[in-house]
């Protein structure tokens, strides 16, 4: 009887030297552990070949979905860690979450007994929103996506971990929304109401994209299928008898080690930036 998959890698477009400084090394992917250390994570043993390789080498990654849904490999929403005038949550939840619809907001108060009752329900204003107003503004837009890294781009083979990758950028998750809408959108025009996605191959491109009139360039994250949404629908039945049976169940992130306040705090804090003295 196969066990139980746990997500064993954090995929990064930076590095941290210390628990509180500023991203650094923001020339490609980097494969981390999936939990911190003293602040901060820290190289994965498991793929030091790929994290020592030179920068032009660590630009693309292949993998596979391997979950049947898109809720349990795929988060997005708008989200603000922490609001202008209060103070970190105690617990490290986020002061803020939203759809474009409906928000969840944090009033500030803390009962020892249900923290999870000092949040208010509000509507979502999106981008008419004070908070994401600014540069950078305190609500951004956050999404996690779990699948399991096969490959880097030259054709090697990695170890066969179950990874996340975490962004707060604007190209790159609307990229991500745009990957999943794809299939989503050919399985209904072929009569699939709801697509299994276990096995839908997928490769994770890192490049940088300028601002001119800004004079700033920042990372952008680009997401294909290695395959015809169409072709692997039809393929598809083979492809989850085999993932299955090598790996069997595996963590989602929807799962309630996934949804940990400290776990999306540390998600969080690898893609943040510090806060100023000001703020």
């Amino acid at each position: 009887m196969a066990g139980r998959t746990p997500i064993g890698a954090a995929i990064t477009v930076s590095r941290r030297d210390r628990p509180n400084g500023h991203p650094t090394h923001k020339d490609g992917f980097w494969i981390l552990n999936s939990f911190q250390t003293d602040g901060k994570r820290d190289m994965h043993p498991g793929y030091s070949m790929f994290n020592s390789a030179p920068a032009e080498q660590r630009q693309t990654l292949h993998g596979y979905l391997v979950h049947e849904t898109e809720e349990k490999c795929f988060e997005h929403h708008r989200k603000a860690q922490r609001l202008p005038g209060l103070s970190m949550h105690p617990h490290k939840r986020p002061h803020c979450i939203g759809d474009g619809v409906k928000a969840i907001r944090w009033t500030g108060n803390v009962r020892i007994d249900d923290d999870t009752n000092d949040f208010v329900e509000m509507q979502c204003l999106g981008n008419r929103c004070e908070f994401a107003q600014g540069q950078p503004p305190p609500c951004r837009p956050w999404m996690r996506v779990v699948f399991l890294l096969t490959h880097w781009g030259n054709g090697q083979s990695l170890p066969g971990v179950l990874a996340k990758f975490t962004s707060g950028g604007w190209q790159t998750y609307q990229n991500f929304l745009g990957f999943f809408e794809q299939i989503q959108t050919a399985a209904q025009q072929i009569g699939i109401e709801n697509p299994n996605l276990t096995g839908y191959p997928l490769t994770l491109h890192h490049l940088y994209k300028t601002k001119p009139e800004k004079r700033i360039k920042y990372q952008v994250i680009e997401v294909y299928p290695r395959k015809s949404p169409y072709e692997f629908l039809a393929e598809q039945t083979k492809l989850i008898k085999s993932i299955r049976s090598e790996y069997g169940e595996l963590e989602a992130i929807t799962d309630q080690t996934q949804q940990q306040p400290q776990v999306v705090f540390e998600d969080q804090k690898s893609i943040e930036w510090p806060r100023s003295k000001e703020q």
